[in-house]
C-alpha cells in the first residue's frame, strides 16, 4: 500500500510539471494620469517611439504637449503638461506646475492669470517618485497637492492628483 501511494504522490508531481521559466518581464506601460475637478484624465502613450520622439521624457520635469504620441484611438485633445520635479525617488515638493491642460480647463500652482488682477501665493504639492532606471529608461511616480484654474474671475485652490510612467533621460 505504501509504495501504491508512493507511486501515486510521484505520478502526481510529475503531472504537474517543472516550475516554468522565469517569464519575460511585462512590457513597460507609458502614461500621465490626471484627476481634477472631479474628473479623470489618463493619455496611454505608444512604447514603440524612439526616444528623441516620445512625447513624454524625463529632463527636470515634463514639458510636453502629449496628444501626438498617444495611443491610437484613445487620444485626449488637449493634453499638455508643464510640470517641473526632482528624480530623487521618495516623496519631494514639486517645484512648480507651470501648467496641466486637459479638456476640463487648464490649471498651474505658479501663475495664475484670470480676470483680476490678484497675484496669488503660489499653491503647493508633492511628487513622489515610485520607480526609476536609467538602463531602462522610465521613471514612475505620483504627484498631489493643489492648483489653481486659470481664467476664473478669481483664484481659488482646486485639489489635484496623478500618476505617471514616462521616458527617463539624462542630459
Amino acid at each position: 500500500m505504501k509504495i501504491f501511494l508512493s507511486l501515486l504522490l510521484l505520478f502526481c508531481l510529475a503531472c504537474t510539471g517543472s516550475p516554468e521559466p522565469d517569464q519575460a518581464p511585462d512590457p513597460i506601460k507609458f502614461y500621465f494620469e490626471v484627476e481634477v475637478e472631479g474628473q479623470k484624465f489618463r493619455q496611454e502613450l505608444s512604447s514603440s517611439l524612439p526616444d528623441s520622439n516620445h512625447p513624454l521624457v524625463f529632463q527636470g520635469g515634463f514639458n510636453t504637449q502629449i496628444n501626438e504620441g498617444c495611443v491610437p484611438g484613445i487620444c485626449i485633445n488637449p493634453f499638455f503638461i508643464n510640470m517641473l520635479f526632482s528624480d530623487v525617488l521618495g516623496k519631494q515638493p514639486w517645484e512648480q506646475i507651470e501648467m496641466i491642460q486637459v479638456p476640463s480647463g487648464s490649471y498651474t500652482s505658479h501663475n495664475w492669470f484670470g480676470g483680476s488682477n490678484l497675484s496669488p501665493t503660489p499653491t503647493t504639492g508633492f511628487v513622489t517618485i515610485t520607480k526609476k532606471s536609467v538602463d531602462q529608461k522610465y521613471i514612475q511616480g505620483t504627484f498631489e497637492g493643489e492648483v489653481y484654474k486659470t481664467g476664473t474671475q478669481t483664484p481659488v485652490k482646486i485639489p489635484i492628483k496623478g500618476s505617471f510612467s514616462g521616458k527617463y533621460q539624462l542630459d
